[in-house]
């Protein structure tokens, strides 16, 4: 008899066992966990995470993200086994949110540039993020895949710009890359309006030296 044999068999005990010291209308009345409970969890743990790190910062105690989200600890540890697990989803948001703009702007022969504009608009509502990327293990496999995405997102947009003339040739994708993170400097002033003037001033700057 093979092992899956047995263990089936030993299932199939279990099963018995339990039916036999519980009544089966107990048992069938017993709340079980759905895809749309568990998604709708995520959901809200991912929603809390965003707005409690961007109040109080990414080392904040994830119980109080639970607290927020209003759900056990044992529901957020089970969706995000880690600090490292909650930030990488919110990264993987965020270019979720890049990646449709992208899309918008894919027309254009000046879309880069439109889409890093919009990098200044929203770059200090995702703030934390921008900070843990800049920290993060680059060889992190989790942090590689969106790397890839993110060049995968800037490619096209590069290539209809120098098509078209308006950015150098001998620029990269990898060019591209190290333009946010030069953005995230405008997160030191003091203030939301301060920051999106200092990064529109930034991008500014680095525009003028894409540009042949």
């Amino acid at each position: 008899m093979s092992i899956t044999d047995i263990w089936s068999r030993e299932v199939d005990r279990i099963v018995r066992l339990m039916i036999k010291s519980r009544p089966m209308e107990n048992i069938t009345k017993t709340k079980l966990p759905n895809r749309e409970d568990a998604l709708r969890n995520r959901e809200d743990i991912l929603i809390a995470a965003k707005k409690v790190f961007c109040m109080q910062g990414i080392d904040v105690p994830l119980a109080t993200i639970a607290s927020t989200a209003d759900v056990g600890r044992a529901t957020l540890y089970r969706n995000f086994p880690d600090r490292h697990a909650l930030l990488t989803a919110l990264l993987d948001r965020y270019i979720d949110k890049v990646e449709e703009k992208a899309k918008a702007f894919s027309e254009f022969p000046d879309g880069l540039f439109k889409l890093f504009n919009s990098h200044t608009e929203t770059l200090c509502e995702y703030a934390p993020l921008v900070e843990y990327w800049r920290m993060i293990d680059r060889k992190d496999p989790a942090i590689v895949l969106l790397y890839i995405r993110l060049r995968e997102i800037y490619k096209p947009l590069l290539e209809m710009a120098q098509k078209h003339q308006l950015c150098r040739a001998t620029l990269t994708v990898e060019d591209m890359l190290l333009i946010c993170p030069m953005l995230a400097v405008s997160l030191y002033q003091s203030d939301a309006v301060l920051q999106v003037k200092m990064a529109k001033h930034i991008l500014k700057i680095l525009m003028e030296g894409l540009t042949p």
